[in-house]
């Protein structure tokens, strides 16, 4: 299934790029910031390092392996706890759209990275986690 490498490949190159380049330079930035967005940021850098982490070394090559046919065993645990993880992601970014401001200069590479973060995952659970659940 090459649409699954495909996405694998976008999701990669677009959204987890997007967020290893930005993350570390808003973790700087908000070292000092007030409380209201210090801690949603460092909930929300904390779960998207697992996240990001497992997607890369567990589920995509995982989904890869089951696409060219190989065993890949049974992804729906991991998949349902993504899916789970994106709901927190999803309440973290919500926190921190509310307390945009208090990121002074950074707010607007903070609504950015959050813009994107929501389409990331939107696009893994409606694109690719169903081609997993296959």
């Amino acid at each position: 299934m090459p649409e699954v490498a495909a996405l694998i490949t976008d999701i990669l190159d677009t959204h987890h790029r997007h967020l290893y380049e930005h993350m570390p330079r808003l973790d700087e930035a908000f070292r000092d910031a007030p409380e209201a967005l210090a801690r949603p940021w460092a909930g929300l850098v904390a779960v998207l390092e697992d996240h990001l982490a497992r997607e890369e070394e567990v589920l995509f090559p995982a989904m890869l392996a089951q696409a060219e046919g190989g065993p890949a065993g049974d992804l729906q645990p991991v998949i349902a706890a993504m899916l789970a993880e994106h709901d927190v992601i999803r309440g973290f970014e919500r926190a921190l759209r509310g307390v945009s401001s208090l990121a002074g200069p950074h707010e607007a590479e903070l609504l950015a990275l959050l813009d994107d973060l929501a389409v990331h995952a939107e696009r893994e659970d409606t694109q690719l986690f169903p081609l997993g659940a296959a």
